[in-house]
C-alpha cells in the first residue's frame, strides 16, 4: 500500500496527489465523494451512469437517415404523420 500526503491550506482545501488522481481517473471539474466509516474516510468519484452513455451518443448510423428513423417512430405510434410541434 502506497502512502500519499498532502496538507491542508488556510481555506481547508487539500492538493490531491497526481498518482491518486490517477487511480482514480479524476480530472478538473469531477465530483468526489467521502464516505466515512470510523476513523477512516473512503474517497471515491462520482460516476453517473448517464454520463458514461453520453460518449456514444451519435455513435449509430441508419441507412435511411433520421427521417426513416421518425417514420418508423410515427408507425410504431400509430401517429397520423401530423407533427404540431415546431417544425424540423
Amino acid at each position: 500500500m502506497a502512502v500519499f500526503k498532502s496538507k491542508l491550506t488556510r481555506k481547508r482545501r487539500i492538493t490531491i496527489p497526481l498518482e491518486v488522481r490517477r487511480r482514480l481517473g479524476v480530472r478538473q471539474g469531477d465530483e468526489l465523494e467521502f464516505e466515512t466509516g470510523g476513523p477512516e474516510v473512503l474517497i471515491r468519484p462520482v460516476r453517473e451512469n448517464i454520463e458514461s452513455f453520453s460518449n456514444w451518443r451519435g455513435i449509430a448510423t441508419f441507412p435511411g437517415g433520421m427521417k426513416e428513423v421518425n417514420a418508423w417512430i410515427r408507425e410504431m405510434r400509430g401517429d397520423s404523420g401530423l407533427y404540431r410541434g415546431r417544425a424540423r
